[in-house]
């Protein structure tokens, strides 16, 4: 009977341990699916972050380029409206005329 009691006493003993340590594996586990999650929640917002940042980047660049009456783009656009050819071109694309040749 004190051999049985013992017995148990040790099961008892061995389940605690069991689940002590199986809470112990578990909460590590946890652990790291959070801190992976965060990290990847983290890397997503700074791509975001660099995303937005390109694009008002190349907003603010556009219209700056569009305002300096000397950019490239200006002068040769400028130079394009004394074009007999562009002349012609928007003539016929504002009165809706089919070239003919």
């Amino acid at each position: 009977q004190q051999t049985q009691q013992r017995r148990a006493y040790a099961e008892q003993k061995k389940k605690a341990e069991d689940e002590r340590q199986q809470l112990k594996a578990s909460s590590v586990l946890s652990a790291g699916a959070r801190g992976y999650q965060q990290r990847r929640a983290a890397k997503i917002q700074e791509q975001e972050v660099g995303h937005a940042s390109v694009k008002i980047q190349a907003k603010f660049r556009g219209r700056k380029e569009r305002s300096d009456p000397a950019s490239e783009v200006n002068v040769r656009r400028k130079r394009s409206e004394n074009d007999p050819q562009v002349q012609a071109d928007a003539y016929l694309k504002d009165h809706k005329i089919m070239e003919l040749f």
